[in-house]
């Protein structure tokens, strides 16, 4: 016997639920989705052999994260680290926000970037000529990027680990009035760049690097999404286990977005390369 489901617009058979296609509702949209574009910026994805150009917004985050035997972001101490204390060095990363010039909905251009050692490299190279910090100010220039991975001969595989990168800076290109207005609310709407790839606590990373240790076929690895999950549904807390570094208040914010738009940083450069830290161009 069929009976109407006015909720869901399904009709029900003998107990089976069927799509009632007169009046078909459009697919749910996946609510963690909807709540990391609502918190975080869409992330800077590159496809091999594409062509991106991009311009950093602002300050280069430095901090050093751990791939393997756990996935985990961690502070700068040694100490605090027992991984990093029995010789597996977290690697120093990159990250920070840039406009995509490709990008065809300008909501969306501005996006997070996280990056390694070369693309880091080639940032510094520009200050070293030029004196000027390249996320800051009308003259930050553009950046063209595009990637290849090799094949590797004994697996007749690609080898992203070989990864052959591309990089050109461009002249500097202003943003439109539209676009510094999305920028600015963009940067007032989302996490600082401190906040985005703080540190896990230490505590939990001693915890990854014992579990690290006992892991058996199929379990997942500690600080990978399912692990993660895991962790979420036995503390019914839904994760909120790290600690949160302060917001920066409204005036901070407010200059912040001034520094970035209207004036070309003059902090000199020097020092070496912190990790847990912004980078002092």
């Amino acid at each position: 016997m069929a009976k109407e489901d006015t909720k869901t617009n399904q009709r029900e058979v003998d107990g089976v639920d069927l799509v009632n296609w007169d009046e078909a509702p459009e697919y749910p949209e996946d609510p963690t989705e909807e709540k990391r574009e609502n918190k975080y910026p869409p992330r800077m994805e590159m496809k091999e052999g594409i062509r991106y150009q991009f311009r950093i917004l602002g300050d280069v985050r430095v901090f050093r994260m751990h791939f393997d035997p756990f996935i985990a972001i961690v502070g700068k101490k040694e100490e605090d680290d027992p991984a990093w204390m029995a010789g597996n060095v977290p690697k120093l990363r990159y990250c920070a926000y840039i406009w995509d010039r490709g990008e065809e909905d300008i909501e969306r251009r501005f996006k997070s970037y996280e990056f390694g050692g070369l693309f880091y490299k080639k940032l510094k190279e520009h200050y070293e000529l030029t004196g000027a910090n390249p996320g800051k100010g009308p003259q930050a220039p553009d950046w063209v990027m595009r990637f290849k991975d090799p094949v590797d001969e004994s697996t007749g595989k690609k080898n992203s680990h070989s990864r052959d990168y591309s990089v050109t800076v461009v002249p500097a290109v202003p943003l439109t009035d539209e676009e510094s207005a999305v920028v600015k609310a963009c940067l007032e709407k989302y996490p600082s760049i401190p906040e985005l790839k703080k540190p896990l606590d230490p505590k939990i990373v001693a915890e990854m690097w014992e579990e690290s240790k006992t892991l058996k076929a199929g379990d997942p690895k500690p600080g990978s999404g399912k692990w993660w999950k895991a962790r979420r549904e036995a503390d019914g807390n839904g994760g909120e286990t790290e600690q949160r570094r302060p917001e920066p208040s409204s005036e901070e914010r407010s200059q912040d977005v001034a520094d970035l738009l209207e004036t070309q940083n003059e902090d000199e450069g020097g020092g070496e390369t912190k990790a847990d830290d912004d980078i002092p161009w």
